[in-house]
């Protein structure tokens, strides 16, 4: 994912540090975005259908909006729809729920299942697991040693027996010992689509157990493959959700989740590592803002939103505020602890002059002390500010020549940083429907 996110970000920051931005420069855009959703390994169909809205959202004309604006917001709106737009809500309707675990051998399944276990015990359920694996013996003693130390207890046997048998004997020591889980996880044995036999003993075993929920396990390194598996398993069972792995290490993820987004089936989790807490829930939006090399765009503006005076901050995202404006903005910020997040909403945020970073809460506190200490007309134009007034300020304040003149320079470069970024005006709109919804 990191190399998809860093090409698709660097792209979308060349395109808004543009002076102007031309019908050309858009197709430019385009273009990189194409080749980045394509070594990606995202199916080309749906890389044309992406490119072919973006253009045609591109071309509307709405009063107030650039087309800079109009491009950075179809790129994000497309990004997301590619991937699935809502993240999954999953409901456990019976108790004890039964969710049965599907998949290729050698894929994480069995990995998968025990982060799921741990997963929503950590949420406060009671959950049991049974390994009907009886092709794979190790199975059964790998989720017992993944899961031992987590009081979620473990089902299953080393014998020769048939999948079923297995979990029909499970279910029974369950009720003897009085488990009541509120979820029970079935592991059942890897197997390939083109397996006919063993997919024929899948269709049994789902017909057997009348499982809830159907859970497809796919490695994302198998990039667009994964709708033929997808298809293939859906088939037989019916595939409710799908979980992807190696989603940290695999540049072909989003190529994954593209393609398993035209099925019915939605992606619930994402595998990030190899520990038991490296899953996590699949949130569409996320994913799109990191792809755009941005954090969690829409909580974040809206936090923003919620915290900021947002008709100053439209003066300040078209580069028109005073210096005034500038220190009560960036006060309010710290306020919320908000600063750093709304650095890293800059893309290319590591490249900003050292000294954008290093505002500190303490600087802005001597910020305003300087403010105060200015006259009306010299915190509406700050230019108007010479060496004469520089001393006269620093002795109101009590603070130094050399902090009003780090001041003044500060508020200077935001002005200009800001007029690059007007690509991302928008975002303050965006942040009061939020707001107001």
């Amino acid at each position: 994912m990191e190399s998809i996110a860093s090409t698709i970000s660097n792209a979308l920051r060349k395109f808004i540090n543009k002076a102007y931005v031309e019908e050309e420069d858009v197709q430019e855009l385009i273009r990189e975005l194409q080749r980045a959703l394509l070594r990606a390994d995202v199916p080309v169909d749906l890389v044309l259908k992406f490119s072919e809205t973006v253009k045609s959202k591109v071309k509307q004309k709405i009063p107030g909006i650039s087309t800079r604006e109009l491009a950075v917001n179809a790129v994000y709106e497309e990004l997301t729809k590619l991937i699935g737009e809502n993240p999954v809500e999953i409901k456990l309707i019976s108790k004890p729920s039964k969710w049965l675990f599907v998949g290729i051998q050698g894929y994480g399944k069995t990995t998968t299942v025990a982060k799921v276990a741990y997963y929503y015990k950590k949420l406060g359920y009671n959950v049991c697991v049974v390994c009907i694996d009886t092709y794979r013996p190790a199975a059964f003693v790998q989720l017992k040693q993944l899961l031992k130390d987590q009081d979620i207890p473990v089902f299953g046997s080393e014998l020769d027996k048939s999948p079923i048998k297995t979990f029909v004997d499970a279910i029974k020591e369950i009720e003897q010992k009085s488990l009541n889980p509120d979820l029970i996880l079935i592991d059942t044995a890897g197997r390939h689509k083109d397996e006919e036999n063993l997919m024929k003993e899948l269709q049994e075993i789902a017909r057997e157990i009348n499982p809830e929920a159907v859970f497809l396990v796919l490695d994302a390194s198998i990039g667009q493959r994964a709708k033929s598996q997808a298809e293939a398993f859906n088939k037989v069972v019916k595939v409710g959700y799908i979980i992807l792995t190696k989603m940290d290490s695999s540049a072909k993820g989003g190529g994954a989740l593209a393609a398993v987004s035209v099925t019915n089936a939605k992606v619930a989790f994402i595998g990030t590592g190899e520990r038991l807490s490296d899953l996590e829930k699949f949130v569409p939006i996320e994913y799109a803002s990191n792809l755009l090399g941005l954090p969690d765009l829409k909580s974040i503006i809206k936090k923003v939103s919620e915290t900021i005076n947002l008709d100053k901050a439209k003066q300040i995202s078209s580069g028109k505020f005073t210096i005034e404006d500038f220190v009560f903005q960036l006060n309010e910020l710290f306020k919320s602890d908000l600063y750093s997040t709304v650095l890293k909403m800059i893309p290319g945020a590591n490249k900003l002059p050292s000294n954008l970073k290093e505002v500190t809460e303490e600087k802005v506190r001597v910020w305003s002390s300087i403010i105060n200490s200015m006259n009306k007309e010299e915190r509406q134009d700050s230019s108007i500010i010479n060496s004469s007034r520089i001393r006269r300020i620093a002795r109101g304040s009590g603070r130094s020549e050399k902090e009003v003149k780090e001041l003044l320079e500060q508020y200077e470069k935001s002005k200009k940083m800001i007029k690059r970024m007007r690509g991302y005006r928008g975002l303050f709109s965006i942040g009061k429907e939020l707001r107001d919804s």
